[in-house]
């Protein structure tokens, strides 16, 4: 008679660790990342508190850290973050620019209708009163 073993809690125990393991590496790459320093995967693991072997065993992890590598090794980072910024800040400045231009004439349009209306307004109650003064006169004449 051979024993079965439930194995689903260990399973699920050592998908938690694996979980947690990838955390604290991209973590630690992310801290290598900020802090300028040269980004290799013995760097990164020290950082993550894990084996290079637990890197290296790992796709996703292994190539991640290659491609901030290869970024890092292309160009300088923080200073193509800042031209992009600017270059988006710039845009929105106009973008901005040309909002409030639209407003302003919008409100000096609003203004202008509104004075048109009230002007409408007021001739329309003026026609209504002579209008209720007609119809008083052509009733009396009527009787």
């Amino acid at each position: 008679m051979s024993k079965q073993y439930n194995t689903e809690g260990l399973r699920q125990y050592q998908k938690k660790l694996n979980s947690e393991t990838q955390e604290k590496v991209l973590k630690a790459l992310s801290k290598t990342v900020r802090s300028g320093a040269k980004i290799t995967v013995k760097e990164v693991a020290e950082k993550a508190g894990v084996a290079i072997m637990t890197i290296y065993n790992n796709p996703n992890l292994r190539e991640r850290i290659y491609q901030a590598k290869e970024i890092q090794d292309g160009q300088d980072i923080p200073k193509a973050i800042k031209e992009e910024q600017t270059a988006r800040i710039k845009e929105l400045q106009g973008i901005i620019a040309r909002l409030r231009k639209e407003l302003s004439d919008e409100k000096s349009n609003s203004a202008l209708m509104l004075g048109h209306l009230e002007k409408a307004t007021s001739k329309n109650l003026e026609l209504e009163a002579r209008l209720k003064q007609y119809r008083t006169v052509v009733d009396f004449r009527k009787d």
